[in-house]
Order: C-alpha cells, then structure tokens, then sequence
C-alpha cells in the first residue's frame, strides 16, 4: 500500500468507532440542535460525474421513530443550521451558508404586520376546521370546530390542501466569517414552478402510506434547482426533509462496553450482517445542498482543498424583528470527535467554539486518545491469553495521529502549508468522484483516494475505518510507519477490527439527494430486517493469521471490495 494513500487514514483520530447521534451530554437535551452527521464528497450521481460539484449533508434529530405521531419531528425555528467553509487553512470559515426554518399551520391565514427581517412571524394562523353539521351550543352560529392533527386527510403531491403543518426555510449564502455583512439569499433558479423564490418547503414527515400515498413524489418536488449566491450564473440543488438513518452501527452493543469481539481474526468475532445496524429502522432530519466546487476553492476554480464544519446555533429577535444570532450549541466536522475522543467535561466547550483552537483546547485528547486504553480494559486478558500481549494498543503519544490532523495529508487532502490545528472535514475538490458501484467502503485505506477521510460519503464505513486506525494503529503497519511507529508501537496494527454492521454505496440512492426516502409510520417495518443492499462490505479476503508463539508475528494480506 502506497504511503500517501495509507496516510490519509490519519485524520480518523476524529471519529473513534460509533455514534449514539448525541455528540454530548447537552445537545442531548436539544436534539433540534444536534448534528449527528456530516458528509461532504464530489457529487457522484450519473449526471455530474464529468462535473464540477460538491455535495454537503447535515444530518440533525436522530433516533426518529417512524410512527411517533400526532406531531413528528419538526426543526427548531430558534436555532441557525449552518455549513463553515475555510479555502484558506486558518481554522476560520470563509464562506457560510446558512438555513433559517420557519412552519405555519394550515386553514385560513389573517395576514398581521410584517416586522422587519422576521421569517416565522408573519401571519396569525387559523387552523384546519371540520365542520360537525350541528349548532354550536354556546351562541355561536358556525359549526366548523379546529382540529388537533398535522393531517387532516390525504396528502398528495398535487394536493396538499388537507395538510395542517407546513414547514418552509430560507437559504443564505455569507461570504467571509459568520458576522460578514455581504450576504445573499439563495432562489429557485429557472424551470421550477417556484422559480424566483426565496423560500423553500421542507416536505412533511411520513406519516404513513394512507396519510402520504405518494410520498417519494411529493417529497421529491420539493428537491430544488437554486441559483448560487457568489458564483455567477451557476446553479446547484438544496432539499430539507426527513430521510431514513444514514448511520449503520451495532449502537446498543458498542455502548453495552462493546458486547461482541471486534477482531476479525479471531474465532469468535462478530459476523458482518445488516442485522447488526441498530438504527435500520430510524429516521434523520437532513439539509441537503449541493454546489459547484468552484465556488468553494479560494481560487475560484474546481481545483485545490476545502474544509468544512457544520454548526447550529440559537437566535432571537432584534427591537426590529431582526434575527439576532446567539450562541454556538454545536459543531460538527469528522465524525464522532465530540463523542468519543474529547472528554466528557469539555464536550460542552467543544460544542461552543471554533476549529482555530482546536491545539490548546483539545490536544492532549489526541495525543492521548483514552478510546484505545478503553478497549484495552475489555479485552486485554482475552488478547494477552491469545497471544501473550501485556498491552495490544498503541503506544503513546500518539504522534502517528497528531500528524496529519494538523493540515491533511500531502497528496490527498493537504489544505495549506502553516496551516492552523484545527479539526474539520477536509476535501481535495480536484480528486474526481467515483461512481457509486465502483467506490470502497474503506475509502482511501481500501485504495479509494475519492472516499473518507477525503471527505465523507454515505456509503463510507467510518465505523471499522476508526477502529482499524484508532484502536489498532493501523498507520504503524509495514509500508506505512508514520513518524516512525511501527508494529512494535502498535502490536495488531495489521489487524482488521469491525462493529459487525456493513454498509456501502449501493444502500443509497445514486442521485441527489442520495440518502434515502424516510421509512413510513404505518404499516410499520418488521424488526430485525436488513437494508436493501446489493453491495458487500465483507472484506473479500479475509485475514490469513499465524501466531507465533515466541514473538507473536502476525502476517496477513488483505483487500477489501
């Protein structure tokens, strides 16, 4: 394996191997204002392989039930979503965009005042009524009595009338840092029924096939072509909407003090099956926005590296009506960083800062990442019985990882010489994107330079990529070495470790928005079904293992699909 591509790998320290999709103890409280995911990759759908575009998701709210009526899951209309981008490597953004979520009930409207800037105010809503064919009994001569629901009745693409709950947001691009006055609103670019307009419609949740009889059609009309602020003529796409969980992971096993074996070689480790996904029958809440790369690069050209990060964060209103923006209540940029490599006291200050600190914040949490020791404490008597190993686990600090966490790797997502420590998502925009039945779910590390951690796609297994590079140390494998680490530093660096829960590309649409329509309350899913998946994520050779006894030398070859 190529140096440059294995090395890649080292930006993982962010990720450890799962995700309860509560990145700590306070968001969990605020689940409207937590991101539980956040993917960035070359837009790979048929259409834009030959082109120039990059394709961000924020998944927020997760472990929706399906079936959790009468009131589903809406968005918080006192909190920013937004998407930082630096092109320059200082840990700051330079472009932000930024989505404000608003809802209305359904029935007549009295129009009211319009304050100035507000978005969610503009109107006292009446509800949906049903008329009971009788006199009211208090005076009153109508009859029509307010009903309790979201869904009157039937809602179709080309009928929403019986809807009771409409959820719309506005999209704003802001060029330079978050409190950059030059900003422009996104709009609905030519060819669209709403061409022109400023605010968009988030489809309501399924909640089910008699209340949404075709609810991939209705959903899907409210995938939108939009002009791009800051970008000439060029034109991109946006959805917000419910979709199903796009995280697969054995949750309650991992948490459960990791209640399987995680190594592949050994005779009683878990086996790969979609039965193991926790979350299949799960649904997330995703923005969605899909741009031309040129539009991201400090050049302007489709060539060179970004990073990104994505934050939420709270808002009020000014003595104007203004939308006034508050504080930061999370951040998001590698999976799981906040999760399972900061400490629990400073989850909280994570959350609330930017990456440009990153080096003193948080530091030692990656020199001397605690996940690896706990691991240890589980399964230390089991591998020293095994193999006669005291410790099993990287050697500390863990410089291997410090490394490329500082700015990317050289030939795959380097950003900028000097550039600032700072955690975030890193995208080499120039790497062309690779067709969805030809990507690896390891990413760069099963020889996918478009994959994880260059940038994220969907279908990228970052579970058993963490534990391979964080847990095992696999970038102290022979051919890989980084800063000198070896396997005598990291002694199952060439181990493979897993969570027992394939996934890859083909469990995904292959167009945008790519994840995939939410799963329907009623009729409800069966337990224990697996994704629809016509790809395999089983390494297709597994690993050869010989132990030795004196030194315990372990030689294998692998290839993952």
């Amino acid at each position: 394996m190529k140096l440059a591509v294995a090395v890649a790998l080292l930006s993982l320290v962010a990720l450890a191997y799962g995700s309860s999709h509560s990145e700590s103890p306070g968001t969990a409280k605020m689940p409207q204002a937590d991101n539980t995911d956040f993917y960035m990759f070359r837009s790979y759908e048929p259409s834009r392989l030959n082109e120039d575009y990059v394709t961000f998701i924020v998944n927020v709210q997760g472990l929706q039930s399906p079936y959790a009526g009468p009131n589903y899951y809406s968005l918080s209309d006192n909190h920013f979503y937004e998407i930082y981008v630096d092109n320059t490597g200082d840990g700051v953004e330079d472009l932000v965009y930024q989505f404000l979520y608003g809802t209305k009930m359904g029935g007549k409207q009295l129009n009211v005042p319009v304050r100035a800037g507000d978005f969610d105010c503009n109107f006292t809503p009446r509800n949906q009524t049903i008329n009971i064919g009788i006199a009211l009994p208090i005076g009153a001569s109508g009859a029509d009595i307010l009903i309790p629901f979201k869904v009157a009745g039937p809602i179709y693409s080309n009928d929403t009338s019986a809807l009771n709950w409409f959820e719309y947001y506005s999209l704003t691009a802001i060029l330079g840092d978050k409190s950059s006055t030059t900003r422009s609103n996104f709009t609905v670019a030519a060819g669209h029924p709403d061409a022109g307009s400023s605010v968009f419609t988030k489809p309501f949740d399924y909640a089910g096939e008699k209340s949404f009889p075709d609810y991939q059609v209705y959903a899907d009309q409210y995938i939108y072509p939009v002009n791009v602020p800051f970008c000439g003529s060029r034109t991109g796409q946006v959805f917000v909407g419910q979709r199903t969980e796009s995280f697969f992971i054995n949750l309650g096993a991992i948490f459960d003090l990791i209640n399987f074996v995680p190594i592949v070689a050994f005779p009683t480790a878990i086996t790969n099956s979609y039965a193991n996904n926790d979350l299949f029958d799960k649904n997330i809440d995703s923005f969605v926005l899909e741009v031309p790369s040129a539009c991201l690069t400090s050049t302007g050209t489709a060539q060179g590296v970004i990073g990104a990060w994505t934050v939420i964060r709270t808002l009020s209103h000014g003595p104007n009506g203004e939308h006034i923006p508050g504080n930061q209540v999370s951040r998001l940029g590698n999976p799981l960083i906040n999760e399972l490599v900061v400490g629990l006291y400073d989850k909280f200050t994570f959350n609330g800062v930017g990456p440009d600190g990153d080096l003193g914040n948080f530091g030692k949490y990656v020199l001397y990442p605690t996940l690896p020791e706990v691991v240890q404490s589980l399964f230390g008597d089991a591998v020293k019985a095994a193999t006669g190993l005291d410790r099993f686990i990287p050697k500390t600090p863990r410089l291997d990882l410090v490394t490329a966490f500082t700015s990317g790797i050289t030939g795959i997502n380097f950003l900028q010489t000097g550039a600032t420590v700072a955690e975030m998502l890193r995208l080499n925009v120039s790497t062309p994107p690779v067709a969805q039945a030809q990507q690896n779910t390891m990413g760069v590390l099963g020889g996918d330079a478009a994959g994880f951690p260059n940038g994220r796609r969907p279908g990228d297994d970052i579970v058993d990529i963490a534990l391979d590079v964080v847990v095992a140390g696999a970038l102290c494998r022979p051919g890989i070495e980084l800063n000198g680490c070896n396997t005598t530093d990291a002694p199952i660096a060439t181990f493979l470790l897993t969570d027992g829960a394939p996934i890859a590309a083909t469990d995904f649409l292959n167009r945008f928005p790519y994840l995939n329509y939410p799963i329907a309350g009623s009729p409800r899913k069966s337990s224990g079904s697996s994704s629809p998946a016509t790809g395999l994520t089983l390494p297709s050779f597994l690993a050869i293992f010989v132990a030795i006894a004196a030194g315990f030398v372990i030689s294998f070859t692998f290839f993952r699909a």
